[in-house]
């Protein structure tokens, strides 16, 4: 039945023939460019999609989502050695597991690896004992209602479940969270909540869009922030003080407890204290704060490695932009890039040479350093542009990577 978890035991004769098992590995010590692939989430696909920018002539968004998030995975594979993602995030969502699906080859290679619960230790006999018992945590937890109800969606039936476990069955590595105590997620929340002397003051209107979503600001300051009240020359707080200090308290309170909350938990109780129409302003904030809550988890999954946001606020704070990527593989290849690669195109660029990847890697990374230090007197765009041509992009493709222009000289999709 839809929307019901199937409370069995995965038959082990589903297990391939020669298939050896994977092999366990703590982030912290897999060798080579490892990064955390944040778009697979529940909340930064949701995210993502609020603030995607859609073509004009899309007819179909999630088909367009659905390809954004294929380009940044491939982004991703060609800029690191193994991308991680969470075990959970191709149950969560149907798009993430047709995407898995598709690229099922890299995850058999090693390429793309899964975050596993210590719980698991074989796939297909522990992975939905792990998820039922997820739900039971968040069940007695602290408002973790949205976290049950993503666990327990309308798709996730008998024969999802199975196509889940097919895709995960196939990694090579069981990912393993840092043992840090600090990368815990109770320990990550009560850090960020603690008491910041840095009072920070957003210069808009309530009524009016502000940029707070693209810095980097706990969730005390989130909370705790200050805008200048037009009427009385004075400084009023974005959500009321005596709000925010029991939403603090409470949680604090609830993870000092040991309980369970919710990624949502903060917006939550927002919503439930203020109970009236949120200014433009309070709901980019609740944005901010949802992101937040989200990179803590990522955090928590990730440890010291590169967690890769890719919500289209982030991004453009990021040295790994999607858009300079376009336009590195535009340049190379002579004419504008948009969308993802074809898969079978895609395939021809990870059989070229290790040296060739590494080269087209390391160009495009200089190229991101000299940007940065441009951006101070030129638009993003330019100072991109103008460190392509400082590092010879065009002259260096064909020398260095000729097979990477040649695959990119093939059809793209638009």
């Amino acid at each position: 039945m839809n929307g019901v978890m199937i409370d069995r035991i995965i038959r082990q004769d589903k297990v391939p023939n020669g298939a050896s098992a994977p092999v366990n590995r703590n982030i912290a010590n897999i060798k080579g460019r490892v990064s955390y692939f944040s778009l697979t989430g529940d909340l930064a696909i949701q995210a993502f999609k609020e603030h995607m920018a859609y073509s004009p002539r899309t007819t179909n968004k999630d088909k367009q989502l659905k390809h954004e998030i294929i380009a940044r995975l491939q982004f991703a594979i060609m800029m690191f050695d193994i991308v991680v993602m969470h075990c959970s995030d191709p149950l969560r969502n149907k798009i993430v597991l047709e995407i898995l699906e598709d690229y099922s080859d890299w995850i058999s290679e090693g390429k793309i690896a899964f975050v596993f619960s210590n719980s698991i230790q074989e796939i297909r006999s522990d992975y939905q004992s792990y998820i039922l018992r997820k739900i039971k945590e968040y069940e007695d937890g602290y408002c973790c209602e949205k976290e049950i109800e993503s666990l327990k969606q309308a798709h996730i039936d008998e024969n999802y479940y199975e196509r889940v476990i097919d895709v995960l069955s196939k990694t090579k590595y069981m990912v393993r969270k840092t043992t840090v105590s600090r990368y815990k997620f109770d320990r990550l929340v009560k850090n960020d909540l603690k008491r910041n002397a840095r009072e920070v003051i957003v210069d808009t209107k309530p009524s009016e869009r502000t940029d707070i979503q693209s810095m980097n600001y706990s969730l005390y300051q989130l909370l705790k922030l200050r805008c200048p009240n037009q009427r009385s020359n004075k400084l009023d707080y974005v959500f009321p003080d005596e709000i925010t200090d029991e939403i603090i308290n409470s949680v604090r309170e609830r993870l000092e407890q040991g309980s369970k909350i919710a990624r949502s938990v903060i917006i939550t109780e927002l919503y439930d204290r203020i109970q009236k129409k949120m200014t433009q302003q309070q709901k980019d904030v609740i944005d901010a704060i949802t992101m937040r809550m989200d990179v803590l988890y990522c955090q928590m999954n990730s440890g010291e490695r590169l967690v890769l946001e890719s919500h289209p606020v982030f991004e453009k704070q990021s040295a790994y932009q999607m858009r300079n990527y376009r336009r590195y593989l535009g340049k190379i290849k002579g004419s504008k890039v948009e969308g993802s690669m074809r898969i079978e195109h895609f395939r021809k660029l990870m059989k070229i040479e290790k040296e060739e990847v590494d080269s087209f890697r390391l160009l495009f990374l200089a190229c991101v350093a000299d940007a940065q230090e441009r951006m101070i007197l030129q638009s993003e765009e330019d100072a991109f542009d103008i460190a392509m041509e400082d590092h010879q992009v065009s002259k260096i493709a064909q020398e260095r990577f000729p097979n990477i222009k040649t695959v990119l000289l093939e059809e793209l999709l638009k």
